[in-house]
């Protein structure tokens, strides 16, 4: 018992130790690490009430020089910190924050192995409490990174003497666990444009903040990004434009050069012409080797610093060579604010756009670093507001919302005497010959969100497999308008034109539904038709077009949708004033009153039929329960790139029918029906 307990405390990795799937989201961060099975892991005691906060850790400074925090690989392990007092991990444990040293093997092996004696186990339910709830964040399973492992050999303890191993203690991402413990996130939910951004910068300066020392803050936060993705590099290559982006980049390379990395300078612009705060950050780097571009093979860590947000119009030489090459060179990128070449208000990305694999960002998130083209060149975004004052950001509005778990629109628990009649009627109305699928999808996904009722009106020949497929949906079998009018009238939402067709059948119906008094949905061919002219869209309704239908609606082209998807959003709500989901690579809800949110979940496997259906009856059943189109529409949006996501993860081959119950779990553990 006691050999097994030395080993167990010391969290002895056996032959077997394979990185595995989490048994639960909460084991997520219980998978830093799988040490290879030669070594052995010290993990230190830390026993405190569910995620409150962190504690340091002594790691043995006289071995290390390094203090930090561990936290166990498995969730039910006594020693995890989200296990209560009265656990034995908390036998250090005393009031205030408590501190716990990490056991050192070579001097301490005993002490471990005495506290199996009374070690509390999964199974004992009299030291079993109740958890506090994790914050929400910590339900996407995002967990640090290790950063710095330091490892020793001794001639002391037991599996030293047996195995000769070495015994090592991991150092997570600090950061990344203040992170995932804080209920804040790490992008904020405000968005901003780029114009924005830089009257920002100006108020700082104003309120006394020298403009180069923000550049100084600016530095050194892409510097310890930079630091953090590639640890083991140690040469920099910096490309630096004309502008405060390029006296970003003269600092970096003055810090990466004062940190003994190997680093050159390559200027795109000429530093002779640089003035102010960007003439003295070059200054700052003056013993640097800088040269003029010149098509210099790139080495090491590659740093854009060419154009940040200033770029109007296509890019033009030197830097349309210097993007080119950098894309060219395989190396890996990091763009200081924002990849050269992509538009800070669109994500419309040029001829010749940056590819990073890091971006640090500033101040304010830009809207374009979240959406259309933005999703391929961005890479990892980290953002520092180079701590500005909150109320003085404040004093700037948001040109848009990023939509997350903590600030989605709620959907209120149900009273225990709740009955469907409380929950709203969708009517899904599609489904013509050979398009029974989309009416199915978006009736069950509907179903499955929460409506009270569902009725199906389509073609006869699809009954029976509604029935087969969904007992619980009222299918019913439409030849003609005035068959659906008499489901329209108990309906409290219609969802209209998954499957729809454009031909008489589903022109009729849609008339139909465009003279009834109720909310609706409007999607796929209910939208063709609509482009066309050939009906009106009521009043409280949402339309979710992607970037095709949406060039309709306008009468333009789709490259021109693309190209700045946030105009052509608000363009849609103002034009039929209503709700408007523009569906692509960072989805935007836009409504006729200018409110715009943006959604920057999702996952390329979700690039596949029918989850458009899935998404319009989500949004009708939320609209059934009560919500009004504009929240039905961002948490509908929320939940459906959220589930694409999760359920993303397993590769290709996702089929839209597979992210429904993925919805609903969501959906639940986000906002439970029963509290």
């Amino acid at each position: 018992m006691l050999g097994n307990g030395f080993f167990q405390h010391r969290r002895a990795v056996h032959e077997r130790s394979k990185a595995k799937g989490a048994d639960s989201l909460l084991d997520a961060l219980g998978q830093l690490l799988q040490a290879l099975a030669d070594q052995l892991v010290i993990v230190a005691a830390q026993g405190v009430a569910g995620h409150i906060g962190f504690f340091r850790l002594g790691q043995a400074l006289r071995h290390f020089g390094v203090a930090g925090q561990i936290v166990h690989a498995q969730r039910h392990h006594a020693q995890r910190s989200r296990h209560q007092f009265v656990r034995v991990g908390t036998f250090a444990a005393v009031g205030g924050h408590i501190v716990h040293f990490a056991v050192i093997a070579c001097v301490k092996p005993a002490l471990q192995v005495l506290l199996v004696l009374c070690q509390v186990k999964p199974a004992d339910p009299y030291f079993l409490k109740a958890q506090l709830t994790p914050p929400r964040l910590d339900r996407q399973g995002k967990g640090g990174k290790i950063i710095k492992c330091g490892e020793w050999s001794s001639n002391s303890g037991h599996a030293q003497r047996e195995t000769g191993t070495k015994v090592r203690i991991i150092l997570p991402d600090i950061g990344a666990y203040r992170r995932m413990f804080d209920t804040k996130p790490h992008l904020p939910d405000a968005l901003y444009s780029a114009a924005q951004v830089r009257d920002l910068d100006a108020r700082l300066i104003a309120a006394g903040t020298p403009g180069l020392e923000l550049m100084q803050r600016a530095a050194h936060a892409t510097w310890r990004a930079i630091r953090r993705r590639w640890p083991e590099a140690n040469q920099l290559t910096v490309l630096a434009g004309r502008g405060n982006n390029a006296g970003d980049g003269y600092l970096v390379a003055a810090l990466a050069h004062k940190a003994g990395w190997q680093v050159n300078v390559l200027a795109v612009g000429d530093p002779a012409g640089l003035t102010g705060d960007a003439a003295s950050a070059h200054a700052a780097a003056s013993g640097i080797d800088t040269q003029a571009w010149g098509g210099q093979p790139l080495a090491g860590v590659v740093l854009d610093a060419l154009l940040g947000t200033g770029l109007n119009g296509e890019v033009r030489e030197p830097f349309l060579s210097a993007i080119n090459a950098i894309n060219a060179s395989g190396l890996p990128v990091a763009a200081v604010d924002i990849p050269s070449g992509l538009s800070a208000d669109t994500g419309h990305k040029s001829d010749a756009t940056v590819r990073a694999d890091l971006t640090v960002t500033f101040i304010g998130v830009k809207l374009g670093l979240l959406t259309g083209d933005a999703a391929d060149l961005v890479g990892e975004l980290v953002f520092d507001d180079l701590q500005a004052d909150p109320a003085l950001v404040a004093q700037t509005p948001a040109s848009a919302k990023r939509l997350d778990a903590h600030n989605l629109p709620y959907l209120a628990p149900r009273p225990r005497t709740a009955h469907k009649g409380l929950f709203g009627r969708v009517l899904v109305i599609g489904g013509d010959h050979g398009f029974g699928g989309a009416a199915l999808l978006c009736a069950e996904s509907a179903l499955r969100s929460g409506a009270g009722m569902l009725t199906l009106a389509t073609r006869a020949e699809h009954v029976s497999a509604a029935l087969t497929r969904m007992p619980e949906i009222m299918s019913a079998a439409i030849r003609s308008a005035n068959q659906l009018m008499a489901l329209i009238e108990p309906a409290s939402v219609l969802v209209v034109g998954p499957g729809m067709g454009q031909g008489s059948w589903g022109r009729s119906l849609l008339s139909a539904a465009a003279n009834a008094d109720r909310p609706q949905v409007w999607d796929a061919d209910a939208l063709n038709m609509l482009a066309a002219g050939q009906v009106s869209l009521p009043k409280n309704s949402v339309i979710t077009p992607h970037p095709g239908e949406a060039a309709r609606l306008l009468g333009v082209g789709i490259k021109d949708i693309q190209a700045d998807r946030p105009a052509a959003v608000r363009a849609l709500a103002r034009k039929f004033n209503t709700v408007c989901v523009l569906k692509g690579s960072g989805s935007l809800i836009a409504d006729a009153d200018g409110r715009l949110a943006l959604c920057n979940h999702g996952h390329p496997a979700m690039a596949t039929a029918g989850l458009g259906d899935v998404l319009a009856g989500l949004i009708g059943a939320l609209m059934a329960q009560h919500l009004t189109p504009f929240d039905a529409a961002c948490l509908a949006v929320w939940l459906h790139a959220s589930a694409g996501q999760k359920v993303g993860e397993s590769g290709r081959g996702l089929a839209a029918s597979d992210i429904i119950p993925a919805i609903r779990q969501l959906l639940e553990e986000l906002q439970p029906c029963l509290i």
